[in-house]
């Protein structure tokens, strides 16, 4: 994806340009910067670790409450992709629907196809063949706007929708994935509570003191997982980053892990495991997580 550098009033004719090609085109997206889910379990963590971005859930309404033409919304993920689906009524009415940053700019733009239109949120690339690391390409936090573009036919003014994002996260606990949901055995899952007023889902995670040469400042990304308010969802660390290639023996190390989950507040964690050549795990995790919060994301 790439981003739109020119204002919303520049981008109009050539959004007229491509409407005349026909209604039948998918969304077109670009992008602006951005930081994002065993045997016995750990207790919770020594501290709970939010520093949620309360004036998000001030600034929250979802669209289908702020518009005529939007019965419903849901954010939907698929691989490296993060979408906010909409549900249309009256969608021949429709022209595009835009999606702004908070200076204004185009991020993307859908066409109704079928009662529906799809904007990317955000979009993760994977480093899994490439030495470059992996980064993730959101939306902006903060105050974002819909912009629903209407016919001429229609003698109406185009609606201009807030879309506020901004939620908050904290740390459950550290486990062993065959413990949670959706994560591979012996992988190790950090469980996350979305504590905010709409969806998010982990992005990047940043790891150190990890065994192996690659121990400090290394990042990693898997695919998103939609985390809904008051639900958990897990940041998945693989075998092959908290084991290393062999496994030390009776060794005890601190793993560290900043977590960015998308338009929350960040995250460090600090897990210490006890490394031994028995068990089927290799590893054992050793008292209680360490949760420190470190800043906010929103704008």
């Amino acid at each position: 994806m790439t981003q739109n550098p020119h204002s919303y009033s520049d981008s109009i004719d050539r959004r007229t340009a491509l409407t005349l090609l026909g209604g039948g085109l998918t969304a077109l997206a670009g992008c602006s910067d951005s930081p994002s889910s065993g045997s016995p379990e750990s207790p919770p963590p020594s501290t709970g670790g939010s520093s949620g971005d309360e004036s998000g859930a001030e600034g929250w309404v979802p669209p289908e409450e702020q518009s005529e033409y939007i019965t419903d919304s849901s954010f939907v993920a698929d691989g490296l992709e993060l979408s906010l689906e909409l549900e249309l009524q009256n969608s021949v009415d429709i022209v595009t629907i835009d999606l702004l940053d908070a200076r204004d700019n185009e991020y993307t733009l859908a066409f109704p196809e079928q009662g529906k239109a799809t904007l990317t949120l955000a979009d993760g690339a994977d480093n899994e063949y490439s030495e470059e690391p992996p980064e993730v390409e959101a939306i902006t936090s903060g105050e974002n706007t819909i912009v629903v573009n209407l016919t001429e036919e229609t003698d109406k003014d185009d609606e201009r929708i807030p879309l506020r994002l901004g939620t908050s996260v904290e740390v459950q606990r550290v486990a062993w994935g065959e413990s949670v949901d959706g994560v591979d055995d012996l992988d190790l899952a950090i469980v996350l509570k979305n504590t905010g007023p709409h969806p998010t889902s982990p992005g990047i995670i940043q790891y150190a003191n990890v065994p192996g040469n690659d121990a400090a400042g290394q990042r990693l990304a898997s695919e998103f997982s939609v985390i809904k308010p008051d639900s958990t969802g897990a940041a998945t660390v693989p075998l092959s980053i908290w084991k290393g290639i062999g496994c030390p023996d009776n060794t005890e190390r601190k793993l560290e892990f900043t977590i960015s989950s998308l338009w929350a507040n960040i995250l460090s964690v600090s897990q210490t495991i006890t490394y031994s050549t028995n068990g089927t795990h290799c590893g054992s995790l050793t008292g209680s997580p360490t949760v420190s919060p470190t800043k906010s994301t929103d704008s």
